[in-house]
């Protein structure tokens, strides 16, 4: 029946039934040596049929539920199986049912195909193309960027790829649509930060930073997604006009919202200390953020909860030493009765790591007098 296509989706079909009974029917097909080949050559050859998109959308579901196993998704791969969904996605990319399952097959199987043979295809193109073509499909766009971000933390040159061909304009946009989906908004953020981890494409996708903001905001009741948000915006606000568009659209206030929310999250709490210390000195205008005794509430607060945390400790050191750039946060700090004793305890705990700042800071404070009259001449560092 190699020649019919009927029959062909018919034992596929029953087939992807079989791949989703669990490992011993998994097992039990693999006995059969030929049998991912056959997928594989399915796939190939029932590319024009009048059946050929529910071959191809069985295929890709039965190559992705095989590529959760490590040793299967490397084999897949090695044998043409990304080759041939990509193939069906460039050859159906306006048929939505195919366009979603080939995503999530890709998404599964990038992590186990060889670079180089990833980085002869289009693949980022591909991807790009077919969010592109189903905008208002939830989906694809989901899975699309789930397949970015796999794809990007393969190597730069994908990172380069993507941003080259709009995938950080797509995947903004669909996070901007789709801003009520928290899976939307997580997969979108994680995929932004991969890319913003390039130096050199800081600043262009730094432009879709506002999405990232909206989807915080939206789902700041998710902890998971707060962490995926805040960690996006600390990566993203290294640049300086990235910076500027943050702080336009209150990213701080959402920083110290989490701060406060997950007080005892020690990623969200690094990652937002690391933020503020980025957005907290704008350099090129010589301007430091002025605070609140809330704002430095909430500071001290996580440095309290996490004293054996030697990034939360050592960032949020970092941000008190930018604040003092203001004579105005100087009172607000001299205010706070438990400061002294928090930054002695981490110059005890972490000494080694940050004695000058922590020792400074501590300074500053028990010679708050003095720092009034250097305020009087320049802006101390």
């Amino acid at each position: 029946f190699e020649e019919d296509d009927e029959m062909i989706d018919l034992a596929v079909n029953a087939l992807l039934i079989l791949s989703k009974g669990g490992f011993q029917s998994v097992l039990a097909m693999l006995k059969h040596e030929t049998f991912i080949d056959s997928i594989i050559s399915c796939m190939f050859k029932f590319i024009d049929t009048p059946r050929s998109h529910s071959i191809q959308t069985g295929c890709c579901d039965i190559l992705s539920n095989l590529a959760l196993d490590n040793y299967l998704r490397a084999d897949m791969c090695a044998r043409g199986g990304t080759s041939r969904i990509i193939m069906a996605l460039n050859h159906f990319c306006h048929d939505h049912l195919v366009v979603c399952t080939a995503l999530f097959a890709l998404a599964n199987l990038i992590s186990g195909a060889d670079v180089e043979i990833l980085r002869g295809s289009e693949i980022s193109k591909t991807i790009v193309k077919s969010m592109q073509s189903h905008p208002i499909n939830l989906t694809v766009q989901v899975r699309g960027a789930s397949a970015l971000w796999v794809l990007s933390s393969r190597n730069e040159v994908f990172k380069e790829r993507i941003v080259q061909y709009g995938g950080a304009q797509v995947v903004s946009e669909a996070m901007t649509r789709f801003v009520a989906s928290e899976t939307m908004q997580s997969k979108g953020s994680i995929a932004l930060w991969s890319l913003a981890v390039h130096r050199s494409l800081k600043a262009q996708v730094g432009q879709s930073a506002v999405c990232v903001v909206n989807g915080l905001a939206a789902h700041v009741c998710s902890e998971k997604l707060c962490e995926e948000c805040v960690g996006a915006i600390k990566c993203l606000s290294i640049d300086e006009k990235t910076k500027k568009l943050l702080g336009e659209n209150d990213a701080l206030d959402l920083i110290f919202s989490a701060m406060c929310l997950y007080s005892e999250n020690a990623t969200i709490q690094q990652s937002a200390l690391a933020a503020l210390s980025n957005l907290s000195v704008d350099v090129n205008a010589n301007q430091v953020l002025r605070i609140s005794s809330d704002d430095l509430d909430t500071i001290t607060n996580g440095m309290r909860t996490h004293p054996k945390v030697k990034d939360i400790q050592e960032s949020a050191i970092i941000v008190l030493r930018n604040f003092t750039c203001s004579p105005s946060n100087c009172l607000i700090l001299q205010q706070d009765a438990h400061l002294p004793g928090l930054i002695r305890s981490a110059v005890v705990n972490f000494n080694d790591s940050f004695q000058g700042r922590a020792e400074g800071q501590y300074r500053m404070r028990s010679s708050f007098s003095l720092i009034v009259r250097i305020y009087s001449f320049a802006f101390v560092v």
